[in-house]
């Protein structure tokens, strides 16, 4: 009896030292993979301290930086200075890899991959070609599903009509329906703008495009497409082209204003002729027409009066 139970309670004792042995195996586990997990955080925190922040979240803070700087360079604090300088190249670099890809991003990466690729081909290293090459065609089959900014201009200007035509029928539930199209139209050319770095305020004068009521004379419109040149100048100088992009729109835009807006000698080769047509209504002897024709030419003769003293100034 005495062996029996002496058998029995080493048995026992195998049994729970066993299923002890396994338990502190299973926790000892659980506490090596807590603890690289928790290794693995504070490294990649290390290595990327905004990692857990999204753009919008990373634009505001780059814009809290920048005027950080502002004020340290106006107040003349240079070790501050240079401090958040340097904070800033880490910071830019996050943004710009968490940036949402638009159409103007997207070209430029088409762009940067393109040049690659023929770098590649001029020096010879057909080995690198066939991963440029697939690169290069992914991003290409990126463009159908991001449109381009005056794309988006387009989608948000149907949607309001659709929403001013559903309400003049005073069919509300197609106002409703396409309200909600035109917030989603918005709010994606609102983010597009945002990643271009530009104001989604701006959007109601169509981008960053000045209205054309804001220039009274052809060298007023000149003066502007000069700073406008400048501006972009200086964004290439400085490798931003972001900027340079959204100043080359504009510059388009003021462009087309030089059509409506025609400079002192179009306005002098107007007015010539426009003599030629009064002299001939006066010969033909139509002074109904001459006198209508006369008005718009002394009209003319003003307007290139005040440009001449517009482009003194």
């Amino acid at each position: 009896a005495r062996a029996a139970n002496k058998i029995a309670s080493v048995h026992r004792m195998h049994k729970a030292r066993k299923s002890y042995t396994a338990s502190l195996a299973c926790v000892v586990r659980i506490q090596c993979l807590y603890r690289r997990a928790a290794a693995r955080e504070i490294l990649r925190g290390l290595r990327d301290p905004y990692s857990d922040m999204d753009f919008k979240e990373l634009e505001v803070l780059h814009q809290g930086e920048v005027a950080r700087l502002d004020v340290a360079v106006s107040t003349k604090d240079f070790k501050t200075a240079a401090d958040i300088e340097k904070s800033l190249i880490p910071l830019k670099e996050a943004l710009e890899h968490k940036r949402p890809l638009t159409r103007t991003v997207l070209e430029l990466r088409i762009a940067e991959v393109q040049s690659l690729l023929d770098d590649a081909v001029s020096r010879k290293a057909f080995t690198d070609c066939p991963p440029l090459q697939s690169k290069l065609e992914d991003l290409i089959s990126k463009r159908v599903d991001l449109p381009t900014m005056d794309e988006l201009k387009s989608a948000v200007s149907l949607a309001e009509k659709d929403v001013g035509d559903a309400a003049a029928r005073r069919n509300f539930e197609a106002a409703a329906s396409a309200q909600a199209a035109l917030d989603k139209a918005k709010d994606r050319l609102d983010e597009a703008m945002r990643a271009e770095g530009m104001s989604p305020d701006d959007r109601a004068h169509g981008g960053n495009c000045r209205d054309n009521a804001l220039f009274q004379s052809r060298a007023e419109l000149e003066a502007a497409i000069e700073d406008t040149s400048a501006k972009i100048d200086e964004a290439i100088a400085t490798k931003k082209f972001n900027v340079a992009t959204k100043y080359q729109s504009e510059l388009d835009e003021l462009e087309k204003l030089r059509s409506i807006m025609p400079s002192i000698d179009e306005l002098t080769a107007q007015l010539n002729e426009l003599k030629v047509e009064v002299d001939k209504a006066i010969n033909t002897k139509n002074f109904q027409k001459a006198d209508a024709l006369q008005k718009d030419f002394d009209a003319l003769e003003t307007k290139i009066a005040d440009e001449r003293c517009k482009a003194k100034e």
